[in-house]
C-alpha cells in the first residue's frame, strides 16, 4: 500500500511537470470575450501574448475605439500629418488614419512636427480624451476627483464625462491618476463596458419637420420646406417654427406637416426674399 501511495505521488508529480499549472482566469476575460464576439477583437487585432496586466498602448486604444466604432478598417498607406506614422503597426495604420479623419486623433506636437507616440503606453486622460471624442461625450462640469488639478486642460471635460459613464472610474481614496497608464484588461473592460451600454452605436435621427427645399407649403398637408429658420418651440407636443425669410411662423403637430400660425407675406423684395406684413391666422 505505502508503494502505490508512492508511485501515485510521483505520477501526479510527473503530470504537473508536464502539462504545466492551469491557466489561471484574468478578471478581464469576460470584457475581451465580449469584444471577441462583437467582433473587435480578432482578425487584424488580437489581444497581446504577454496578459492583460501588461500596458496598453496609444496605437492599440485608439484601434480598439475606432473598431469598436466604426468596423475594421483596410491598411492605410500613408498619413503625412504625422512625422511617426511609419512606427504605427501596419495592421492598425487605417483604424489610426480613421482616427484622424474622425476627428479623434489631434497627435502631440514634438520638435515642431505632430506625432502619434504609437508604441506609448496610454495615459487615463488621453484614454478618456480620445473615448469622449470618439463618442462625442463631454461634460462642462470640473472633474470631482482630489487630484483633478493634475488633469490637463485639454483632457478635463472627457475625464468628466467618461467618468460619469460608470465605464471609467477613479480610484477609492478619490484620485484619477491622469498620467498613469491602462492595462490592456482596463482599456478593454472601458470599451465593452462602453459598448454594451449602447455609446458606440450610431445615433438614430428622424426626421419630424422640414425639408430640403429652401421654401414653404403652408397647407397643414404637405411636407413643410423653410426658408431660414431662426427659432424653434416645442409645446405640449406641437411645434412652432420662426421662419426669417418668409417673415412668418408656422405650426405643426408633429406630422411632418405644418401651416401659418402668425403672419402675411405681402410681397416680395428685389432678391426675392418675402415682405412680412401683420397678421394673426
Amino acid at each position: 500500500m505505502k508503494r502505490l501511495l508512492i508511485f501515485a505521488f510521483f505520477l501526479s508529480v510527473m503530470i504537473c511537470l508536464l502539462t504545466g499549472p492551469a491557466a489561471a482566469a484574468h478578471w478581464a476575460d469576460g470584457y475581451i470575450d465580449g469584444l471577441a464576439a462583437a467582433g473587435v477583437l480578432g482578425g487584424d487585432f488580437d489581444p497581446p501574448t504577454g496578459g492583460m496586466d501588461v500596458p496598453m498602448t496609444r496605437q492599440e486604444f485608439i484601434s480598439l475605439v475606432v473598431k469598436a466604432l466604426y468596423g475594421a478598417k483596410e491598411p492605410a498607406a500613408a498619413l503625412g500629418v504625422f512625422a511617426d506614422f511609419a512606427d504605427v503597426r501596419p495592421a492598425l495604420t487605417g483604424y489610426i488614419s480613421a482616427a484622424y479623419d474622425e476627428n479623434i486623433l489631434h497627435g502631440s506636437p514634438v520638435s515642431g512636427r505632430l506625432h502619434i507616440l504609437p508604441g506609448s503606453p496610454v495615459s487615463r486622460q488621453d484614454a478618456a480624451t480620445i473615448l469622449g471624442r470618439a463618442t462625442g461625450y463631454s461634460y462642462g462640469v470640473p472633474p470631482d476627483f482630489t487630484d483633478a488639478h493634475g488633469i490637463a486642460p485639454y483632457a478635463a471635460d472627457y475625464v468628466s464625462a467618461i467618468s460619469n459613464t460608470g465605464a471609467f472610474a477613479g480610484y477609492p481614496d478619490g484620485t484619477f491618476r491622469p498620467r498613469a497608464s491602462i492595462t490592456w484588461g482596463e482599456g478593454a473592460a472601458i470599451v465593452e463596458r462602453l459598448r454594451r451600454s449602447g455609446f458606440f452605436s450610431p445615433p438614430e435621427i428622424t426626421i419630424v419637420l422640414g425639408s430640403v427645399a429652401h421654401d414653404f407649403t403652408g397647407d397643414g398637408r404637405s411636407p413643410a420646406g423653410f426658408n431660414a429658420p431662426s427659432g424653434l418651440l416645442v409645446e405640449g407636443g406641437v411645434i412652432y417654427v420662426a421662419d426669417a425669410n418668409n417673415n412668418q411662423i408656422f405650426r405643426s403637430d408633429g406630422d411632418g406637416a405644418a401651416s401659418v400660425y402668425a403672419g402675411r407675406i405681402m410681397g416680395y423684395d428685389l432678391y426675392d426674399r418675402a415682405l412680412g406684413g401683420l397678421h394673426n391666422n
